[in-house]
């Protein structure tokens, strides 16, 4: 219970900051800021400031429904608790994410920038950066997961059984490192449109790599 509650006050102030900074960022935002990029990268909508308030309001609906769903993961594990442990430090993880991606979004419409691809502001290194150590942080914690429907490498043939689990959860728990660390150079080689592309790419390749590896593994498995 004493660990539940602080993850409890971090859940609140990973919520809590970025709602104060755009309400506080209202006072001396222009009336009209740049909501909407194309992705050339260019400004292709523009809108009242007051819009800015939507994403920091979704991010703190994201994070009321993560911490209630940390406790599911772990309704069938009697002591270590290790389910809601992992899914509460990789929603900490996604909010603080949210916090550098809204605190961005604050500095461009303040700047009024009309191309997020700026050298000086490139979105894709303010992005994938965080995203890289997340998913970095997260294979290194898959390994620690028991059997859920909840968090973890969640398909019909990884809950037939805790072996196949068990195998699934480490060798997905590697591939994403390796992601993670590809996400990261991504973010440092290419830039705009590319670095996307890029980080796309790794993750469709990761999760195709995880999916017929513990297919195979399921079968195998079930021959036996």
């Amino acid at each position: 219970m004493k660990n539940r509650n602080k993850h409890l006050i971090a859940y609140v102030v990973l919520i809590a900051v970025p709602l104060l900074a755009d309400i506080i960022s209202l006072f001396f935002l222009p009336e009209i800021i740049p909501l909407h990029y194309s992705l050339s990268g260019e400004a292709d909508r523009f809108g009242s400031k007051f819009e800015i308030l939507i994403l920091p309001v979704c991010f703190a609906v994201i994070g009321a429904v993560i911490f209630p769903v940390a406790g599911l993961s772990s309704k069938n594990e009697t002591s270590t608790k290790s389910n809601e442990k992992t899914v509460l430090i990789v929603g900490e993880c996604c909010l603080a994410m949210f916090l550098i991606i809204n605190f961005y979004t604050l500095y461009i419409s303040a700047k009024g920038v009309t191309n997020i691809y700026d050298p000086d502001i490139d979105i894709t290194s303010v992005a994938f950066i965080p995203l890289g150590i997340l998913l970095m942080i997260s294979g290194n914690i898959m390994p620690k997961t028991k059997r859920n429907s909840i968090v973890g490498v969640r398909l019909p043939w990884t809950q037939k059984n805790d072996e196949v689990w068990k195998k699934s959860q480490h060798f997905g728990g590697i591939v994403s490192i390796v992601c993670g660390f590809l996400v990261l150079l991504s973010s440092f080689i290419f830039k705009g449109a590319d670095a996307i592309a890029a980080v796309i790419i790794s993750i469709t390749i990761m999760t195709i790599i995880i999916t017929v590896y513990s297919y195979l593994i399921y079968k195998k498995t079930d021959k036996q």
